[in-house]
Formats: C-alpha cells, sequence, structure tokens
C-alpha cells in the first residue's frame, strides 16, 4: 500500500534535484561561472572533495545566520532541510568530466 505513496516522494524529489539544476545554472549564468572555473573545479576535486563535508556544514552554518534563509531551511523541529545531496556539490565534482561549465 505504500508504493504509490514512495513513488510519489521519489518523483517529487527528482523534480526538486532538476529545479536546483536550473537555479544552480541560472546563478551560474548570474555569477558569470566560466568553463575556466569549471576546469580549476575539476582540477582542484581531489583537494576540495575531503573537505565537502566541512563546506557544506559551515554553508548551511552560514545561511542560518539570516532571517530569510533560516526561515527557508530550519524545519520547526530545528533540523536543517538541506538541499538534494546531488546538489551540496557542484557537478563538476560529482562529473569530473563534464565539460559543460554551467554544470559545474
Amino acid at each position: 500500500m505504500n508504493a504509490p505513496e514512495n513513488h510519489r516522494s521519489a518523483r517529487r524529489t527528482a523534480e526538486d534535484v532538476a529545479e536546483a539544476g536550473r537555479f544552480f545554472r541560472y546563478m551560474a549564468d548570474y555569477v558569470g561561472f566560466t568553463a575556466a572555473d569549471a576546469g580549476i573545479i575539476r582540477r582542484t576535486r581531489p583537494i576540495i572533495a575531503k573537505y565537502l563535508p566541512e563546506i557544506v556544514s559551515e554553508f548551511y552554518t552560514h545561511l542560518l545566520r539570516y532571517p530569510l534563509t533560516r526561515k527557508l531551511f530550519l524545519r520547526p523541529d530545528g533540523t536543517i532541510d538541506e538541499l538534494p545531496e546531488p546538489a551540496h556539490a557542484p557537478p563538476a565534482l560529482l562529473h569530473p568530466g563534464s565539460a559543460d561549465p554551467k554544470c559545474a
């Protein structure tokens, strides 16, 4: 009986990840993120990857300092409503072969 509920939940997660991807592409365009920037991330992957949990933790700590982002990310029970797992790292870190700077 729970299969349809789980299926809908999984579909929402996939949609959330797709939306996060669109947002990151938009933000990359907004800040002028280039193919050269993506290349730097790919080349420094071995260094950055091991620090990623700390970077993500500091990112959310910073977001929670501000009322608007705290409202968006902090659940009523005090836990953090994090971005979907694949969104924690730029795709260039997860998929180092990606050549599209908008996917980094």
